[in-house]
Formats: C-alpha cells, structure tokens, sequence
C-alpha cells in the first residue's frame, strides 16, 4: 500500500524537489492503518518504511554487483517519543550520516514524523572495489604515519577501535569549520586542535563516494592534552579524507548567572573583588560524596572536580563544617563555581522528567571537570569520550586574560558547554552538522527572565564575545544566508529565531513566573528534541520538526498541557529563512515560504505571532452585530436576545485552503477561561471557503445568545485540511492564555454586555446611545 500524500501531511523537499522530511501529527500512522494488531514500535515503524521509501526515492538496486540497502540499526526513547533509524548501506557497509528515521510516540504507537539523509544515485569510486595494498589499521605505526604522529614523541597514542564505512568525500569538511576561523573572528582562542596532514591525491574527487576505514584514536594536542579524534582514511591511496577531534570550545568569560545580568552593570573578569563579592550567593551543593577521613572534595553524582589539563590547580576540599565559600576572583571560588554549574544542568534536565541514565546512555558519570585547565587563555571545552558517543571532560580557563575569575562562574558559559554535552550522546559529535550547537539559546532563554542586563540581546554580557541574538535575516542571518557557516554564525541564526519563539510565548511578558515557564518550557522542547536526533542532524528543518514533534507529544509539562507551541516553533524558523520556495534567490537574504495552508483570523498581527500580545482579547476580526446584515462595524452584544457574530478568515499559505470551517465558543471571563471547560459552544459550526493564498472570506453570521453578565469571552476557532486548531489538539486543559495567542487559528475579542436597564434604551437598527453604564464596561 503507498503513502499517500494529502494536505494534512507536511513535505520538505531539497532544491532537487527529493523528499526530505514527512509531518503529519494530524494523520498518524497507526496499527490499524497498517493493519496490525498490537504491533511493537518496530514493526510498525517497519510498515511505515515500506509505505514511504517511493516518497524518499529509494531503491533497492545493483550497482555493478553491489547492492544499496536500509538496515535497521537503532531505537531509542526518550519519555514517550521513540526514534527508529534505517541505516543506509553499500556492500553491507554503513553510508556515513545516511539514513531514514521514524519518528512515533504513544500507546499504542503512531508514527508522526519521518525524516532522510539517504544518498541516492551513489556511485562508488571504481578503484576502491578492486584490491589493493593492505592498509594496517590495527598497527599503531602504520595509523601514526598517516597522520603525520611520532608515536615516540606521543606515549599516549593509540588506537581505539576501528570500522569500514562509506563516506561521500567533502573538502569543505575534511577539517573541522571552527578551526578555518581566524582569532580575529567569532572562535575560541585557537579553536579545536587538527594534525598536519598531506595533501589530498589529486584522483579523489569531491562528491564521489569511497570505502574509508573509521579509526577513532588518542593522541595529545598541544595545550589540549590528551584528545580522543576520529579519522577516515581512503585505504588504498593511504589519503585522510575526514578528521575531527572530540572537542568544543567556548570563548567567555562571567558568573553564577553572569555579574552583568545579576547586578545590571557593565562588569567584567577583571573587576575586583569589591564588586564582584556581593553578587555571591550561598547554595547547596547537591550530590556530593559523603566525606572521606573528614575531608569533602568537589566529586559527586554527576561532576567529579580533576586536574585532567596543565596547568596544575587543585581544587580545594574542606573540613567540617564543609563550606566551600571563597572570594570570587579566586581559582577555588571557580571550583565551587564548576561544580555547582556543572552538576545543576544535570539536575535541571532530570526536574524536567528525563532520566539521566537513559538521555546521556554514552557517558560515564561523574564527568571529569578541571576548573583551571587552560593556563592563561580565556576559554572552556566539552571533551567527548574515546568512542565519540558522550561526554569525556569539561575543562574551563579564565573569564579575562591575566585575571584570576574563571571562566566556569558563569552559568551562560556553562549553558553553552551543556549545549556539546547533548549533542555528543545523541549525534555523537559537538555540534549540529547545520550549526555549532543550541548551547546560545539555552545561555539566553534560561537567562533572560531575572537579566538585569542593560541589553538583552547580547548573548554573553560578562564577555567581549560578539554575540548576539536579535540578527536580522535581511543582513544574511539566515538558514542559507551568508551567515550560515555550520558554527559560530548558524549558531546566533539558531539562538535568534529561538529568542522570538520564547518572546512570543511570555517571554515579553511583565510577570516573571511568565518569562520563567516560557523560558523552561522552550530549553526542555529543546532537550527532549536533541533526544531525539542522531548523526544524520544535518539539517535544521530537523531540528524544527523534532521540536514540533516534542510539543505535540508532550502530555503535561508542570502542570501544563503540551500542544500549544508547535506553530510559533515553525513560524519562527520561517522568519530566519528556512523552507524557501523552489527557485527563492540565494544566498537567502528574506524568510522563508509559510505551510501549504495556513488559515488564520487575524488578532492585530497579520496572522504572525509577534510581537507578544499580553492583551490577545480585542480581535478586530471578530466582531458582533444585531441583526444578520453582513454590517463589518462591531456593536456591543444585546443579552435576552438572538444576536449575531462574524469572523474574517484569511490564508497565508502557499495553496488554497479547503475543508474550512469554522466554530464560535462564548464564556464567561469571571470563570478563567481554561479550555476546554471554561467555554461552550455559541453557534452551529459553519463551512468557511476555499481560501485562495493571501485571500480572506467572512464566516457567518452565527446566531448566538449572550448572557446576562456585563463581559462576555467569544472564541473564534478556524481548521482547514492541512491546518487543524490547536484547541482540536491540545494534549489536556489548558488556560487560554496559554492558548489563543499562540495559534492563528484561534482568536478571541471579550465584549461588553449593557446591563438590563440599558437594554429598552436600543434599537435593531441604532448604536447604543451615549449612557454613563457604557464608560464602565467597555
């Protein structure tokens, strides 16, 4: 049976017209779609494949006696979502980064999402399926003189483990981005390390595929120390084609929250004590083992203080009473400072439900953590492990060159590093193959709502870093704009457009605890996503639809429904530039093309979602009228009799909208509005349409009845195929407030019912004359 496409199904294709990526909560795959009875996650998803592979453009064909294939490798869960991948193969080998991935929550299982890296028409470079000299990569020497190592001048070389693959050679890439950037530009201080390496022969070709053998390797780097690397070497030309070493750096220097957002003053790693003190606050340290001898150390359940990196800096142990207090331009105060920081990202993703254990399954715990391991320099680092599939070690320097501050007070930096430390067990690498990491977006979100920081948009206020994250697409801060470099750039693209979700989704709000949940709430879509992926992250379109996929499979979040964000999510990753339409001028400088369909009535932003709307309750859309005229002029409802409501539906998709309709609920303000409880149906639902793109239809009239109380809560709610209202989806009851402002779909206008005595004073025909009740309600 093939899958066929429909309006409720969103497809994201490449500039080919391939089929990268396939959407459709709105349409489940489920057991009884593939008419199976209890299947397991696997033999749904299998089914699922089956139906899809035609879409993906795959084909199970010869090459020359060799044979492409999909290989299911891997199932991970995380909370009640589940990732199946189809590794990619050739010759039975693994393709490199290619594979199809299914993505289902639920039970019993749906599958909501699918997404692909698969290489098509691959043809295999000739000399590579003919024998030739053997290459030695079990034989330490051999590997060494590839990579241009003296063994004798390294004892701690060696060989890990070792694997053949397919890799489809890339010059761009055959180092790691971040190490091309000069120390004049957006990088750490030297960046992460590589080996000099000879020069590529000149019959590899860019884009052709090659038989490469993997061999993940130790060896010491100058002012690193020992690294974990991994390599692909062409065998039979002995040339290296891939090389990265299992290290993120950060260039910062702050505090416990950043002295800048904690005091609002322009302060910096090398202000003294004076200042710095006072913004100190006293904490427990959770986790740590219970004392030995008498004598506390900074080791515990997650983080375990070492000195992994020259220069040699003890962290400090304590007697009774165990108080780790110290002045704050201090190495110790840094220690206290690495441990805390380090240990509460932890923490923050276990309070959010995950289980630790699971999430970061490669990492071995306590993660080595040196709070002084960069001599002078001012920088830090997320090492991976040797089998490039966790966390090895944190190391931190300074926050100022010549200053005694550590660059490990500042929880923004730390934030950052966490960024690395998701990745590295998930894509098992630092970074996004599409940007450097989220590790920004967490240091801003999770910041902003206490920052006292004179700007809010400078990513990292305690430093002279360059960040920010209010870039303009228009100035190439866009996903294919000349700002996306796969780090440093594609990163302030990444934490710019994740800054709007959260600022439209409270984070401009007055109330603090509002900015806090919308601050959490984006950080644990973000964990729960990454969770989500795998080595095939190379585009940010997967990244939107994990995050979608998160919020839409959230049940309850603190108390609160999940399902309200999705939009915004995918609306904002529009605005910096993704999904541009076939044939859009690059390098992309303008944001990208809206869903299919994407109905809307319009609340005061054009069926946008910015700015933040904390008064969503006057949609000039929506709109009540005495008699069924068709008049557009709003008039106050008249209670004990039939009045009539109207709503003007627009369309700022790229195809017309069908199967419209449109339904009207009423409530009462007093009662707090909590959907779905706190409304009732007002009218019979309507068909609205179809809706050409950029066009706009009025819906109605629908005859209602208001109540006799002075304010009275209408909720206009529009679905069409493809595009289905939030409060037809939500996962629980929600406030609304949490749910109108965040779906275009939805709008509400809360009017003003005159009081009984004023009712004899009106006509069918006339507005309400000018009586003293009316400058009380309205």
């Amino acid at each position: 049976m093939a899958f066929e496409l429909s309006p409720e199904i969103e497809v994201d294709r490449d500039d080919e017209g391939r089929v990268l990526l396939l959407r459709h909560p709105r349409s489940p795959y489920t057991p009884q779609r593939a008419s199976l009875t209890e299947p397991s996650v696997t033999e749904l998803a299998d089914s699922y494949v089956a139906e899809v592979a035609p879409l993906y453009g795959l084909r199970i064909e010869g090459l020359d006696g060799d044979e492409l294939g999909l290989h299911r490798e891997t199932e991970k869960s995380v909370l009640d979502s589940t990732v199946v991948t189809y590794q990619q193969t050739l010759q039975g080998l693994p393709i490199w980064q290619a594979a199809l991935e299914v993505r289902l929550a639920g039970e019993p299982p749906r599958v909501l999402s699918s997404s692909s890296t698969l290489h098509l028409g691959v043809e295999l470079d000739a000399p590579a399926r003919q024998d030739g000299p053997a290459f030695a990569v079990d034989d330490a020497t051999a590997v060494a003189s590839v990579l241009g190592i003296d063994p004798a001048a390294d004892p701690e070389f060696r060989v890990n483990s070792t694997r053949r693959l397919v890799y489809q050679y890339d010059p761009a890439l055959r180092f790691d981005p971040a190490a091309t950037v000069s120390a004049g530009g957006e990088q750490f201080d030297h960046g992460p390390p590589v080996l000099p390496l000879a020069p590529i022969p000149r019959d590899i070709i860019p884009g052709q595929h090659y038989i490469v053998q993997e061999i993940l390797f130790d060896h010491s780097a100058p002012r690193w120390g020992l690294v974990h690397w991994r390599v692909f070497v062409e065998p039979l030309r002995q040339a290296v084609l891939y090389l990265r070493a299992f290290v993120a750096t950060q260039h910062a220097c702050v505090f416990l929250s950043d002295p800048v957002s904690l005091s609002g003053k322009l302060l910096d790693g090398g202000t003294p004590a004076g200042e710095l003190d006072p913004l100190r606050a006293r904490v427990p340290l959770l986790g740590l083992d219970p004392p030995v001898a008498g004598t506390q150390a900074l080791r515990g359940e997650f983080i375990a203080l070492a000195d992994t990196d020259a220069p040699t800096v003890a962290a400090p142990t304590t007697t009774t009473p165990f108080d780790f207090c110290y002045s704050a331009v201090t190495d110790d105060f840094s220690a206290a400072c690495a441990y805390h920081n380090y240990d509460r990202l932890y923490r923050l993703v276990q309070g959010m439900g995950f289980t630790i254990a699971q999430y970061f399954d490669g990492t071995t715990f306590p993660v080595p953590t040196d709070h002084q391991g960069f001599g002078n320099q001012v920088n830090a680092a997320a090492h991976g492990n040797a089998a490039g599939n966790g966390m090895g070690r944190y190391r931190n320097g300074l926050a100022r060159s010549g200053f005694p501050v550590g660059i490990a007070d500042d929880w923004r930096v730390v934030l950052h590093e966490f960024g690395h430390a998701l990745l590295w067990d998930h894509v098992n690498s630092p970074n996004f193959g599409f940007c450097h990491s989220a590790g920004d977006t967490l240091a801003v979100i999770l910041n902003d709502p206490d920052s006292l920081a004179p700007d809010r948009y400078v990513t990292f206020p305690f430093t002279p870093i360059s960040r920010r994250h209010d870039r303009e697409v228009t100035d190439g801060w866009a996903w294919g704009g000349i700002r996306h470099d796969t780090q440093y750039g594609s990163e302030q693209i990444l934490s710019t457009l994740l800054f709007r979700v959260y600022r439209v989704t409270g984070g401009d709000d007055a109330d603090i605890s509002v900015r806090r949940f919308a601050g959490r709430y984006l950080a644990y879509l973000i964990v729960r996503a990454i969770g989500t992926l795998t080595v095939t992250s190379t585009n940010p379109a997967l990244l939107a639809s994990a995050m979608m996929d998160a919020d839409e499979a959230t049940l309850d979040f603190e108390g609160q429904a999940g399902g309200a964000w999705h939009k915004v999510i995918r609306w904002s990753f529009e605005q910096q530039g993704l999904y541009q339409p076939p044939g859009a001028p690059v390098p992309v400088q303008q944001p990208g093309a809206p869903p299919a369909v994407d109905v809307y009535i319009d609340d005061g932003r054009g069926g946008g979602y910015f700015p933040y709307l904390p008064d969503f309750a006057a949609s000039p859309d929506v709109w009540n009228r005495w008699a069924a005229d068709g008049g557009t002029e709003h008039q106050q409802p008249i209670p004990g009799q039939t009045n009539y409501l109207y709503a003007r539906v627009g369309n700022r998709g790229t195809q017309q909208a069908t199967g419209v309709r449109v339904r009207i609920y009423q409530g009462d303000p007093q009662g707090g509005l909590v959907w779905p409880a706190g409304w009732q149906p007002a009218a019979a639902e309507q068909n609205a349409g179809p809706i050409p793109p950029n066009g706009r239809t009025v819906a109605g009239p629908f005859a209602w009845n208001p109540s006799e109380k002075p304010g009275e809560a209408v909720l206009a709610s529009v679905s069409a195929a493809g595009d289905v209202s939030n409060a037809e989806t939500v996962n629980g009851p929600i406030a609304h407030w949490r749910l109108v402002p965040f779906d275009n779909n939805l709008a509400q206008r809360t009017m003003t019912c005159p009081p009984t005595a004023a009712v004899s004073l009106l006509t069918d025909d006339s507005e309400p004359p000018d009586q003293p009740w009316r400058g009380l309600f309205l």
